[in-house]
């Protein structure tokens, strides 16, 4: 499960020109394992932020993009099972893995993160998982 402590890649949404473009959004992949709130303030201190993906063009990009799990920017912050952006907007588009989100932390006042997976010889590559 994706809690505070594990650590996965980081896809970034930036204003970047040097990075990747698609579907209107600049997209960088920083393949340094870190957990969600360093990788949250890594995008920050970039001028950008964890990325989203807002329709399935995006994810599928996103998807050929990474080379490991990565966090994107969706958790469930305040309300345990309601997921949102980091953007503080609601999801437009998921992606979540068979059985997914599990809500690991319910009984907790930890939050869930949300994970893609990077299994690209498998039906989960892609997939979202917490």
């Amino acid at each position: 499960s994706s809690g505070i402590n594990a650590e996965y890649g980081v896809i970034q949404e930036t204003q970047s020109y040097a990075s990747e473009y698609t579907q209107g959004h600049y997209f960088v992949y920083n393949t340094e394992a870190t957990d969600f709130f360093s990788a949250s303030r890594q995008c920050f201190d970039q001028g950008g932020w964890l990325a989203v993906p807002m329709n399935q063009a995006e994810q599928d990009y996103l998807q050929g993009l990474i080379t490991s799990d990565a966090f994107v920017g969706v958790a469930d912050y305040y309300e345990e099972g309601d997921f949102f952006a980091n953007t503080g907007n609601a999801l437009s588009y998921t992606n979540w893995a068979e059985g997914q989100p599990l809500n690991t932390y319910m009984d907790e006042d930890d939050a869930d993160f949300v994970v893609m997976l990077h299994r690209p010889e498998g039906e989960e590559n892609g997939k979202w998982l917490t």
